[in-house]
């Protein structure tokens, strides 16, 4: 009985999520806004908690707000403005070049290189210019494009899923056992194809090379996976399972959004 409230309960914590992110990134872009800007400060509040149970050093949240804010407002502007299209350029690329030492720390068991660093830097890097990122290609040019912020959030959903069932099916080979006992070599394969399969129909309604098609088809996926790993690796250093508690039988925004969150710096390169 209390199994089948759980699952219940878990089912309609995803109806929800899902309802929400749907229609609030997809209905106009004010619905967008409030919803980005809303996971936006709530992300930054579980950041703050993780830090707090995993190393007791942290800042006040506006320290992280401000911090946060300043770099998501720099994408946010300066892609308002073609004359400064290069900068944002330069500054995706140092984004993706932080979000791969990032995980290459994690990876080689290297991750006190990464968590050593100034917690409100982290989270400027990593929850400031992810937003950032998907504002310049979301809303910064002035041209609100509903069907593409959706393509990447159904690509992600479709690699989560298919990462899923082919790993819980076929699932042999781990991936990285330090880093994650249960996701297997065959379940990343399995959203990698999933997702391309996403990309492929998006495809259709937007002209695309098979270069950016495989492009898309695997940075999607695979940052995706990096996002959701480094946020497991700050919920261990917590000892704690999830990263909140606002989604009922899901946890928290961080939970739900890592992998989101995370690829949206190469997503942003690939299109601007």
């Amino acid at each position: 009985m209390k199994q089948m409230k759980g699952i219940r309960l878990r089912i309609w914590g995803a109806l929800a999520y899902g309802a929400i992110m749907i229609l609030g990134l997809g209905w106009n872009i004010w619905s967008f806004q409030v919803v980005m800007l809303t996971f936006f400060f709530i992300s930054i509040y579980e950041f703050r908690n993780l830090e707090k149970l995993g190393t007791g050093v942290y800042y006040k949240y506006g320290v992280y707000v401000l911090a946060s804010l300043s770099v998501s407002g720099f994408f946010f502007f300066s892609a308002a403005s073609l004359s400064f299209s290069l900068l944002v350029k330069i500054a995706l690329i140092l984004g993706v070049t932080h979000h791969i030492y990032a995980f290459a720390t994690l990876w080689f068991g290297k991750e006190e290189w990464y968590f050593s660093w100034p917690s409100w830097f982290r989270a400027a890097m990593y929850i400031g210019l992810s937003f950032g990122a998907l504002f310049t290609y979301s809303v910064g040019l002035m041209v609100y494009e509903p069907g593409l912020i959706l393509f990447v959030l159904f690509a992600i959903w479709a690699a989560d899923i298919g990462a899923y069932f082919v790993g819980s099916q076929l699932g042999r080979t781990p991936l990285h056992k330090r880093l994650s006992p249960k996701k297997t070599v065959e379940g990343l394969i399995g959203g990698i194809l999933s997702s391309m399969i996403i990309v492929v129909a998006y495809s259709f309604f937007r002209d695309m090379s098979v270069l950016r098609i495989l492009s898309f088809g695997l940075v999607i996926p695979i940052s995706g996976t990096m996002g959701d790993l480094l946020v497991s690796a700050y919920k261990r250093r917590a000892l704690v399972k999830d990263s909140g508690k606002i989604i009922p039988g899901h946890g928290g925004i961080l939970d739900r959004i890592d992998a989101y969150l995370y690829c949206q710096p190469f997503v942003a390169y690939l299109l601007f």
